[in-house]
């Protein structure tokens, strides 16, 4: 289930994922995957980061 999670995007499943490779937990240890589902991880906030540029640059209001 967590590996559908961070398919869709949720970031703290990718990071459970690649720990979970890294260390074997569960899972056959594989350093490949681990790293793999880092990046997926590193993408997501690279995504959240441009959106919310992107919602201060056009003026956006935003709670808080």
């Amino acid at each position: 289930m967590a590996v559908k999670a961070c398919e869709n995007g949720i970031l703290h499943s990718c990071v459970n994922v690649s720990v979970m490779y890294r260390n074997g937990d569960g899972v056959p240890a594989d350093k490949k995957k681990a790293d793999e589902y880092v990046g997926l991880a590193k993408e997501i906030v690279r995504q959240l980061e441009m959106t919310e540029r992107i919602s201060f640059q056009e003026g956006v209001e935003t709670a808080g």
